[in-house]
């Protein structure tokens, strides 16, 4: 059976909901979007970078062969965008943080549509910008659903506030009430340290965010907690995310001082940052017969390199797609992608191991920390190929 075969054979159950989302060029097969993608992303990139022919071939078949069986999945707006026809100006970024002074007063609408226009999710932090946070967020909604009217695949944001906000209270209870049908962003609040240290010890919590004024409001940070976890148990958020973690961990805190975090707080981004995603299917990295299977790991490491460098290729063709210098600057130095999976279920069920079970923790943990060294190795390679 031909490649091409293969591949819409293994597709066809989704190629309707696919091109419900735009996934799809019109008339076009899953096995013609991924060559179209990997024609772009491989050959034409490739061939900038200086890559070698005969190397191009291999990572151009390795990659048709991945997509094929499914052990690889692509990010949505690198299938959408990626060498097609009218998508020729757009990034393959699947989430974005506005530049700075987008973020700093009001949010354009303008600016806001045409992100949305690119198949783009949002991150957007509260911190700088003015108005009650229920109408900020349910303006950024209303944006969201005008641009699926307008045939874009649905969008999602990942709205985010400081703890010391002065309106940190209002936010929490942003989604109590929210109609979950329309609702087009998740939210979490930023939580630092001095935070955490008054809920222990039961003190209260300046909200100095916005201090200019010299007037500090004070609220017990238990009752700010325990309006999170209700908020949390009744609704699902917020989230509340490790803001000093974050921050202490961070290759490059020269870079920014402030942050949001992408749709499902897999990542933080910077002012102007943005991210290609796209994902290694666990469940394809299992070898041996039933009763004795165990994890590929030769076949695992192959594919987070792969894509990895494939990331990077898409990071590059994006560079001179944003649309404020900003992005392109601080995408260019800090180069960040994101190497997801998923299948992790069905990794478990393929080993005979139950879900939820301390076995499967320290199988995570295995196979998390195995990603995250050979990611960061393929980054290193590169660095050092194409001179980072």
């Amino acid at each position: 059976m031909e490649i091409s075969e293969v591949i819409n054979s293994r597709y066809a159950g989704v190629e309707g909901f696919a091109r419900s989302q735009n996934l799809l060029a019109e008339g076009e097969s899953f096995a013609c979007a991924f060559e179209r993608v990997a024609r772009v992303l491989i050959t034409e990139v490739e061939s900038e970078f200086g890559t070698n022919p005969d190397r191009i071939r291999d990572l151009y078949n390795r990659f048709i062969n991945a997509v094929a069986t499914g052990a690889i999945a692509l990010g949505t707006p690198v299938l959408i965008n990626t060498g097609r026809t009218g998508c020729e100006s757009k990034p393959l970024t699947s989430c974005i943080a506005p530049p700075r002074d987008v973020l700093r007063g009001t949010l354009r609408a303008d600016l806001v549509a045409s992100l949305y226009d690119t198949e783009m999710g949002m991150a957007v932090n509260l911190d700088d910008i003015f108005g009650d946070p229920g109408e900020v967020i349910e303006w950024l909604d209303e944006q969201a659903r005008l641009a699926e009217g307008r045939g874009k695949k649905r969008a999602c944001n990942m709205v985010t506030m400081s703890s010391n906000h002065p309106d940190i209270i209002k936010f929490i209870g942003v989604k109590l009430d929210a109609d979950h049908q329309k609702s087009k962003s998740n939210i979490s609040v930023l939580v630092d340290d001095r935070f955490m240290r008054a809920v222990e010890a039961d003190e209260e919590y300046p909200l100095d965010l916005r201090a200019n004024s010299g007037t500090v409001d004070s609220v017990s940070a238990r009752e700010i907690f325990q309006k999170i976890l209700l908020a949390a148990h009744k609704n699902g958020e917020p989230g509340i995310v490790f803001k000093d973690r974050i921050a202490n961990d961070d290759p490059t805190p020269f870079l920014s001082d402030s942050f949001a975090l992408a749709p499902c707080a897999e990542l933080s981004l910077v002012p102007g940052e943005a991210c290609q995603f796209s994902y290694v299917n666990l469940g394809e990295m299992v070898m041996g017969e039933p009763g004795c299977k165990s994890i590929d790991w030769n076949k695992l490491k192959e594919h987070v390199h792969l894509v990895l460098r494939f990331l990077d290729n898409a990071l590059q063709y994006s560079l001179p797609r944003y649309f404020s210098e900003e992005s392109r600057h601080v995408n260019s130095i800090k180069r960040k992608v994101g190497v997801g999976v998923l299948g992790l279920a069905d990794m478990l069920i393929e080993l005979g191991v139950p879900y939820g079970s301390d076995e499967s923790i320290g199988v995570i943990r295995d196979v998390m920390s195995f990603i995250n060294y050979h990611s960061k190795q393929e980054s290193v390679n590169l660095a050092k190929e194409r001179g980072y």
